[in-house]
C-alpha cells in the first residue's frame, strides 16, 4: 500500500523542511521507501537532509516547474 505525505505551508519559517525531513527519516528507519522532493527554491528541504550546497544538483525541481512560466 502506498501513502502520499505532503507537508505545505504558505507561511515561511514554520518547520516544514524539518517536518518533512523528520517524516523521510523516519520512514526510512522503519525499512520504508521514501521520495521526497525539495520545490521551495531556497532549497531548504536540501540543506535539511544534510546535502551541501556544492553537492546539491544544479537544477532544482522549482526550476523544471518554473519552466511552463510566461
Amino acid at each position: 500500500m502506498s501513502r502520499v505525505i505532503a507537508v505545505y505551508s504558505e507561511k515561511g519559517g514554520v518547520g516544514k523542511s524539518a517536518l518533512a525531513a523528520g517524516l523521510a527519516a523516519a520512514a526510512r528507519k522503519r525499512n520504508l521507501d521514501v521520495v521526497a522532493g525539495d520545490l521551495d527554491p531556497r532549497d531548504t528541504f536540501t540543506a535539511e537532509l544534510g546535502i551541501p550546497e556544492d553537492e546539491a544538483p544544479a537544477f532544482s525541481m522549482n526550476d523544471l516547474l518554473a519552466q511552463g512560466e510566461t
